[in-house]
């Protein structure tokens, strides 16, 4: 597996963990399906988007901290929706 697919594994995980302690068992069972769907998809086609790896990456880290900042659910600032929740 790739470096991209390293990463986004430890993202995956630490966001399915952190909804589980903090927000409780439904919301991270169901993180934990979207998530891995959207995991195993976006490593597998990390091959074809390599040679575009700074937009594809931040796409994918905005999924990941869009995840993660619904375990706090609560209006965000204009900056945040601007740059994350697009």
């Amino acid at each position: 597996m790739s470096t991209f697919g390293w990463i986004s594994l430890a993202a995956y995980a630490s966001v399915v963990g952190l909804a589980a302690l903090v927000r409780g068992r439904l919301y991270a069972i169901f993180a934990t399906v979207l998530l891995g769907i959207h995991t195993s998809v976006s490593v597998a086609l990390w091959p074809e988007f390599e040679r575009v790896w700074p937009l594809y990456a931040y796409l994918q880290a905005s999924v990941y901290v869009h995840f993660a900042s619904l375990v706090w659910a609560r209006l965000r600032p204009r900056p945040y929706r601007a740059l994350v929740s697009l």
